[in-house]
């Protein structure tokens, strides 16, 4: 199975975007290869025959980039780019004809038409203003963007909020409030539940349930949450940088904390299981390192069987 890695470029040894192989019957992973030259790919999503990549940083009026390449043999060929329409792109989603980006720190997101794998007219640009009560809450801070349900669902960092939108032509349908600086980054898939990043808990976003610690008690340094995965509707996953590990929760009547597993490295900004369920692929930006580990039959997360390097990892 191969793999696509969007890596951080600005001051490291990274040049843009990677591939690995996952043996699916051992967990083995190779080398990574540079399959294209990319400034600052920190999110990759693919629709049909072409990767979007969103390019992170804020240079000139319209902030990043937002960049599209087809599968050219054992590369990747650039073949579009478009403004983002704001600073610091972090989170892309594609749905039918729409595609959607946040702009973390532009405050915006952008709805484009998606044509015949290319990016067509801009939509709407969406501009949040609300802010919240932690340091890093003084602007808005969309940090993910969603198709589901009928609606496009971002939660916003900065605002403390999950705002839902028509995806069609990007009007405001409601919004969501969630605690005081919890500080909201990234839903699942089904938009069912929601991490925040501020005070390290996870939620239900569709009942009244108790945001639940994604750090066990004793545990006293500085960290904060990344990524979420619902795994067979049982299971959810969550990563924890600056404890540096994967809380693995029990789906119930209410989440249970069952564990929380080492990545065998610093800074795991993204994760991702493989389609058949057996492996959790995790990548630690700080450690340049991508760790495979396996998910046992009770939904844990067994020792690590396969370790490969990379600059900067933070999307798979």
């Amino acid at each position: 199975m191969r793999i696509l890695i969007g890596t951080y470029t600005r001051g490291t040894a990274s040049d843009g975007i990677y591939r690995l192989t996952l043996d699916l019957r051992s967990g083995g992973l190779s080398e990574p290869v540079l399959v294209a030259r990319s400034d600052n790919p920190s999110w990759l999503i693919s629709q049909g025959d072409r990767i979007v990549a969103a390019n992170e940083f804020a240079d000139g009026e319209a902030g990043g980039e937002l960049s599209v390449y087809s599968a050219n043999g054992d590369t990747l060929a650039l073949t579009q780019r478009v403004p983002s329409h704001g600073a610091d792109p972090c989170h892309l989603a594609c749905s039918g004809e729409r595609l959607a980006v946040a702009n973390y720190s532009g405050s915006t997101v952008a709805l484009y038409e998606w044509r015949r794998g290319a990016v067509g007219d801009l939509i709407r640009r969406i501009e949040h203003s609300s802010t919240g009560s932690h340091p890093r809450q003084a602007t808005a801070h969309p940090h993910g963007v969603y198709f589901t349900g009928g609606e496009l669902l971002v939660p916003d960092l900065g605002a403390d909020r999950i705002y839902r939108y028509d995806p069609d032509d990007g009007t405001l349908c409601s919004e969501q409030s969630v605690s005081p600086g919890a500080g909201p980054r990234h839903l699942t898939r089904d938009g069912a539940f929601l991490v925040n990043e501020l005070d390290n808990t996870v939620q239900s976003v569709n009942d009244d349930g108790p945001a639940v610690s994604t750090l066990p008690p004793e545990w006293r340094g500085e960290s904060s949450t990344a990524e979420i995965v619902r795994h067979k509707e049982r299971m959810l996953y969550v990563s924890n940088r600056g404890h540096d590990s994967i809380a693995v929760f029990a789906v119930g009547s209410e989440l249970r904390a069952v564990q929380h597993a080492s990545t065998h490295g610093r800074h795991p900004r993204h994760f991702l299981i493989d389609p058949d369920g057996r492996w959790l692929l995790v990548a630690n930006r700080d450690t340049d390192n991508i760790v495979c580990l396996p998910i046992l039959a009770n939904g844990l997360l067994g020792d690590p069987v396969a370790e490969t390097t990379c600059p900067a990892p933070v999307c798979l």
